[in-house]
């Protein structure tokens, strides 16, 4: 209600401060000709007031629902609100100064200035704009950024922060790196991926070894319980016409320097791959010893 009437106190004073010019125009009533020069450039002030008022009510709506999260929808009203606000201004400027050029000239050479000053944080401006976007990630997704790997704790206009899944560090980066480095979002459309656990081979009978690597991940994934999983990372994929060849858990057979190497690939949860991966090593190795 307050901010309806805002807007009809706005548009009332403009179209008072109008009539009023347009009936001075007339001579009907004697007023100095210093109000009957400001008086419509008063009005196309006030105009691009209601404009870039009337433009922010219609975007603004828009962003909130391209925005990912509230830091970043509070980020990117606010930027866009300023940009909004400076179209205005420098309207309005030009219906009071008239000839710009000289203005134009010394704001290119300013610009020009900054540009050069200030090409880091530009870079990871331009860097804010693509992860915001392009949705790229988000607070709470597991990504690689480059040599860099973690749970995003924030995303600002310049800097991303991670919480280091390993030492429980926080790694702070500027946004342009990812304009330079491979972003690898581990929890995008589905929490699950395809890992893989490599072990030198024991023994010639390689059947035997591929049996216990197979019988280890179902005791501790649940070959059901990974056939359901495989089914949800389909679905989730299947916008992109990507589907999983694997049905489930399967090993490979690999040369290395030191020999034979079976690889055992299986779909687990991103957060989970640390864990999982020694809890299959554990149930490997006590399987060997028996």
């Amino acid at each position: 209600m307050l901010n309806k009437l805002k807007w009809g106190l706005l548009i009332l004073l403009t179209a008072l401060l109008l009539a009023t010019y347009g009936t001075l125009s007339l001579q009907v009533m004697p007023l100095t000709n210093i109000f009957l020069a400001t008086a419509p450039k008063l009005g196309l002030a006030l105009l691009a007031i209601l404009a870039g008022k009337a433009v922010l009510e219609l975007t603004l709506p828009i962003l909130e629902r391209h925005s990912t999260s509230p830091g970043m929808r509070a980020t990117t009203n606010n930027l866009w609100s300023l940009l909004v606000w400076s179209g205005a201004c420098f309207l309005i400027l030009s219906v009071f100064v008239g000839d710009l050029s000289t203005l134009l000239v010394s704001a290119g050479l300013v610009g020009f200035g900054l540009t050069f000053a200030l090409q880091k944080p530009i870079l990871s401006f331009i860097g804010w704009l693509n992860i915001t976007w392009k949705r790229l990630y988000s607070p709470g997704d597991s990504v690689e950024v480059g040599p860099l790997r973690g749970d995003v704790i924030s995303v600002d206009i310049l800097t991303t922060t991670l919480l280091d899944q390993k030492g429980g560090r926080q790694i702070t980066f500027p946004n342009s790196f990812i304009l330079e480095q491979a972003v690898t979002n581990l929890t995008k459309d589905t929490p699950y991926v395809w890992d893989e656990l490599t072990i030198p081979a024991k023994g010639a009978n390689i059947a035997a070894q591929k049996t216990l690597l197979l019988r280890a991940s179902d005791e501790v994934l649940g070959n059901k319980k990974i056939a359901e999983n495989i089914k949800e990372y389909n679905a989730a994929l299947s916008h992109y016409g990507v589907k999983s060849r694997l049905q489930g858990p399967e090993v490979y057979v690999d040369l290395g320097e030191q020999g034979i190497i079976l690889r055992l690939r299986y779909l687990v949860n991103s957060k989970m791959r640390r864990a999982t991966k020694s809890a299959l090593y554990e149930h490997i190795l006590a399987a060997r010893d028996r």
